[in-house]
């Protein structure tokens, strides 16, 4: 096409293929609630201590929502693929679009690097470990710290990135088919975990935990042990409630909460684009939600609160040396020594956890597909395999950049220092005021969408993106000012900063560099891109 037209083509090739119910499931998976779970249990322990966890996870879930709403309607008002890029950019300006878009790919490429090595670190290694402390068999004890080392997980992960790549540009209705099978996969080992919290109280607990534990340590009580190791460390096993420790599980949960909002960035692929959002969006929260809540409710209920705590110290100071990792599937793994039992729950965690790994792959694709299509980026990005339909070329550069993260990882230590998440919560913040400002400075494309509702004359789109706003910026405010929730290291802030102003200078070297060619790629900013 001729450089004069505003985008790179009349079509951009996707299909839509997916429906509500894979929609849900795929919002489910991105928030990688399986291995953020691992740690955040006990990381609520020092961050909020005498706070309950299922509150928190409740309350969590209403404050999310009028982000997650937000993104939805976004999708119904704009379902084109690329997420952010669109919103903010037809509702600001260009350049803060590509800013906020250029942020989430370098994120995402992070987050799938970090994810292949979870696999490992949070998820094989501590299922060889415990079972080998259940069936007393020192050889998988070793197996799982010989997992545990860094060398081990990182060839584990680039595996892992490679089937990942692989299952991103397979084709979006196979890929959705085997999202079946999965999904499947992970009710089945949810329902696992549920089921043995259920049918063992905390002293059924105990004695598992000391049983499994006991021959390792020679302790007769391995529980009473680390209670009370924990206490001659000066941990406060019996703190009394505050609302800032409630508060602070908000900022917490946020790691994973507020993401079942994947989807809007593969919105060119979506059927019924409006119905399937708003059901993939907020109730895939609000079951997210309840599920986090019974799981929390029922983990404190089963290993006892004063063990939670202790735990939760012991880990924070790194004083916790057993063999079983204090990990949520580790603990209940230990109630049962059935092998069945034992797989099938494993199995469904693996899966719940890594996920979100392909996911990744695939949406960052989706966005740099939007950036050539409206000429920002090189033409060839918008390349889309007619036998795959997919961005194989741009799946192929990410499965690269999360190479070079995960090399990052395994070698620099002040990368383990960075927050992501707070960089997200920033970004819902921008989102949140273009959602504000959408319906009128762009009045004509919201006057003809479906989801043009008002309260009083003010659009409900508005009020609910002011929500959006405000709950960015209260949990920005915990990221920025409480150190235990490690968002705020210089390292994160710089990072942070970094990202958002590479991104943003590349945008005007693209279109300083167009404009040579006589190209005006904000033109295309004016119109919603074709399908």
């Amino acid at each position: 096409m001729s450089v004069s037209q505003p985008f790179v083509r009349k079509a951009s090739g996707l299909v839509r293929v997916a429906t509500s119910p894979r929609v849900f499931m795929f919002n489910i998976f991105w928030t990688a609630f399986g291995f953020v779970l691992t740690y955040v249990f006990f990381w609520g322990a020092i961050t909020s201590p005498g706070a309950d966890l299922s509150v928190g996870a409740l309350l969590t879930t209403i404050f999310v929502l009028p982000q997650v709403t937000l993104y939805a309607l976004f999708a119904a008002l704009m379902p084109r693929s690329g997420g952010d890029y669109h919103y903010v950019g037809r509702s600001l300006h260009p350049s803060l679009g590509f800013m906020v878009s250029f942020a989430w790919v370098v994120w995402l490429s992070f987050w799938a690097a970090w994810g292949a090595y979870a696999f490992t670190s949070y998820g094989l290694a501590p299922i060889v470990s415990t079972w080998g402390a259940i069936t007393q068999n020192q050889a998988l004890i070793d197996l799982g710290v010989l997992l545990q080392s860094t060398w081990a997980a990182w060839a584990i992960a680039v595996v892992v990135l490679f089937v990942s790549l692989l299952l991103s540009i397979v084709g979006t209705e196979t890929f959705f088919k085997l999202q079946n099978v999965a999904f499947t996969l992970l009710l089945i080992g949810l329902a696992t975990f549920i089921g043995l919290m259920l049918v063992n109280d905390n002293s059924a607990f105990i004695s598992r935990f000391n049983a499994a534990s006991g021959w390792l340590t020679g302790e007769a009580n391995s529980y009473s042990h680390l209670i009370e190791t924990a206490r001659s460390l000066g941990a406060n096993l019996n703190p009394d409630f505050n609302w800032r420790s409630l508060l602070l599980l908000i900022p917490l949960f946020y790691t994973y909460m507020p993401y079942c909002i994947g989807s809007t960035f593969m919105a060119g692929e979506i059927k019924d684009v409006k119905k399937s959002q708003l059901l993939g969006g907020p109730l895939a929260t609000v079951v997210l939600g309840l599920w986090s809540a019974a799981l929390a409710y029922l983990f404190i209920r089963t290993i006892g609160v004063q063990f939670w705590h202790a735990v939760g110290h012991l880990w924070w100071n790194g004083e916790y040396a057993l063999a079983i990792p204090p990990y949520f599937p580790s603990f209940v793994g230990l109630l049962t020594d059935q092998v069945i039992l034992y797989a099938l729950m494993s199995i469904g965690y693996l899966i719940w956890g890594v996920w979100f790994v392909p996911q990744n792959i695939m949406l960052n694709s989706r966005i740099m597909l939007a950036w050539s299509f409206d000429r920002i980026a090189p033409e060839k990005l918008s390349y889309v395999s007619e036998r795959f339909r997919t961005p194989v070329i741009n799946a192929i550069l990410i499965f690269a950049l999360a190479q070079i993260f995960l090399a990052l990882y395994c070698t620099v230590q002040w990368l383990t220092m960075v927050s992501s998440i707070f960089a997200l919560a920033i970004i819902a913040v921008i989102v949140g005021i273009a959602g504000m400002v959408f319906p009128y400075r762009r009045q004509r494309i919201f006057e003809q969408s479906t989801v043009k509702w008002r309260i009083a004359g003010i659009p409900v789109f508005s009020i609910i993106a002011l929500l959006d706003v405000a709950v960015g910026l209260f949990v920005s405010y915990f990221y920025l000012t409480e150190d235990t929730l490690l968002a705020n290291a210089p390292e994160s802030l710089l990072m942070i900063a970094l990202i958002f102003l590479i991104g943003f200078v590349i945008f005007w070297i693209s279109k300083t560099y167009r404009g040579k060619q006589g190209v005006d790629i904000e033109l295309a900013f004016k119109e919603i891109p074709p399908e």
